[in-house]
């Protein structure tokens, strides 16, 4: 039986309460990611298990691989953050400004919501 959702499923099969869950950090971490206005779409990944994430990509300085850590600590439900991104050309760039707030409003509705 799974501690997680109390279901039974093969023990080889990931409880689909937990996968869910990586799913939603992902794409929580990648928005709070993009709202930095530093990063486009690609310069950064998410792998998340079972909360812990994985950072890989490129971007141009340390001080942005820096803020990708700092901003994916600070989503929910994150137990950890391996930072392997690598630092050098080409990549990052300012996204639009309506990219980024578009990013926010995720962000916003997810603290209002839990969800």
């Amino acid at each position: 039986m799974c501690n997680e959702c109390a279901g039974e499923h093969p023990s080889e099969m990931r409880c689909p309460r937990i996968a869910q869950r990586d799913l939603q950090i992902g794409e929580l971490a990648l928005a709070r990611l993009m709202a930095t206005g530093r990063f486009r779409d690609g310069d950064v990944r998410c792998d998340v298990r079972n909360g812990e994430v994985v950072l890989r990509g490129r971007v141009a300085t340390w001080y942005h691989k820096q803020v990708a850590q700092h901003a994916v600590l600070e989503t929910a439900n994150v137990v950890s953050v391996q930072n392997q991104i690598e630092v050098g050309p080409p990549s990052t760039s300012m996204r639009s400004a309506s990219q980024a707030g578009d990013a926010a409003k995720l962000i916003r509705a997810h603290d209002l919501t839990g969800e």
